[in-house]
């Protein structure tokens, strides 16, 4: 299979998986009701459609192969915090909270279905 389709499974993948988690996160852990769900939506799909390319195709090209993805997952974890930041308006606590949870979640889930694919 070649890197760009694995890269286009790797977004569904995260889609899917950070999606939910940043919706059942603010509505229901953090307990933020002000925001609509149509919003949470939006910052959670918007957050990793822009930082998901960088991980694949930008940040390999600078980062130490062997360390560059978990170097990669600390960027793309705090641009996402911030994003959600300053989108949606939580505590900056939660929005690196909710970060980190959902990018945990797709990590750990993306080397599941690679492993299920290769």
């Amino acid at each position: 299979m070649s890197y760009q389709t694995n890269f286009l499974i790797a977004l569904l993948g995260t889609e899917m998986v950070e999606i939910p988690m940043v919706i059942i996160l603010i509505r229901y852990i953090f307990r933020i009701k002000r925001l609509r769900v149509l919003d949470i939506l939006e910052a959670s799909f918007l957050a990793s459609f822009v930082t998901l390319p960088y991980l694949w195709f930008v940040l390999p090209e600078y980062l130490d192969p062997e360390y560059g993805i978990y170097i990669g997952e600390i960027i793309v974890f705090i641009f996402e915090a911030l994003l959600y930041y300053y989108i949606l308006r939580p505590k900056l606590f939660t929005a690196f909270t909710i970060s980190f949870v959902a990018n945990v979640a797709s990590y750990l889930a993306g080397i599941y279905l690679f492993s299920l694919i290769i």
